[in-house]
Formats: C-alpha cells, structure tokens, sequence
C-alpha cells in the first residue's frame, strides 16, 4: 500500500500521517486490537516504500496516556 501511495504522488507531494502510537516494543502487533502502530515500525515501511521524513508534530501525544488501549 505504502508503494502504490509513494507512486501515486506527484513529485514534491507528501504524505501526512496523524495516528496514535503504540509502545515501542508493540511494533505492529496491537493494530487491530488498539489501532495503534509503534512509530518505528511506520517510519520503517513508509521509508521502505520511498518516502522520506521531513516533519514531526506531537499534536496527539498525551503525558498520561499509557498506550495499552
């Protein structure tokens, strides 16, 4: 998905992703349960598929989130 994405985009397009993320140790495997993604293992297929990070934002981080539900 994140290839045919990549090559759908005209050159100098971009990608936002806003998403709740999962501890880090959870990788990929709470994504159905939580609907969560550790950011590493986003960052790892998006770059995988071409794409290259060129902003953070912590607009949905929360202090006292626990990231287990």
């Amino acid at each position: 998905m994140n290839r045919k994405l990549f090559g759908a985009l005209k050159p100098g397009g971009m990608l936002v992703i806003a998403d709740h993320s999962a501890r880090r140790s959870d990788g990929t495997s709470v994504g159905k349960t939580f609907h969560r993604i550790a950011e590493s293992a986003l960052r790892g297929e998006v770059e995988a598929a071409g794409f290259k990070l060129v902003a953070e934002g912590d607009f949905w981080r929360h202090p006292d989130d626990s990231r287990d539900f």
